[in-house]
């Protein structure tokens, strides 16, 4: 008998959070799968992640709400069916709760193999955090490029 043991990753039900009527709802199984999350982060957690990522994200694009009635109305062209304003909002939304989460548990192993991993992960998250900036950017028609006089 070895000392292997194998435990199943473990399947989270599925929520859905509603969102204000102009920007899309959001489901915890697609932003499970988009961020590559286990079963280690429990619904409640990532939902809490996903609030705080929303009210941020639809308070920064909170300009839109003028042009439109509802987020998807705004797009320019549509990909596997899905309105490019929509998979830009939800782009956002996946990057900020990575970033999010991966800030969060990233220092609760303190072993030296912890630290490593943590100092890996600080690309990770600024690529996260450049990446929700990036849509919401695209999304609001302004550069990517922020540029400051010193």
């Amino acid at each position: 008998m070895t000392g292997f043991s194998f435990n199943a990753p473990t399947t989270m039900p599925d929520e859905s959070i509603s969102n204000d009527g102009f920007f899309p709802n959001l489901q915890l199984n697609l932003i499970r799968e988009s961020v590559r999350l286990d079963g280690s982060i429990s619904n409640p957690r990532l939902k809490d992640a996903a609030i705080a990522a929303m009210l941020e994200i639809n308070e920064q694009l909170r300009s839109l709400k003028f042009k439109a009635s509802a987020l998807s109305e705004l797009a320019t062209s549509t990909i596997d069916g899905k309105p490019n304003t929509e998979l830009l909002y939800l782009r956002a939304i996946h990057s900020a709760i990575a970033a999010d989460i991966n800030e969060k548990y990233r220092s609760y192993d303190s072993t030296g193999d912890g630290q490593k991993r943590a100092e890996e992960l600080s690309p990770t998250i600024d690529e996260h955090r450049r990446n929700l900036r990036w849509a919401i950017r695209d999304l609001l028609g302004t550069s990517r490029c922020t540029v400051e006089l010193i």
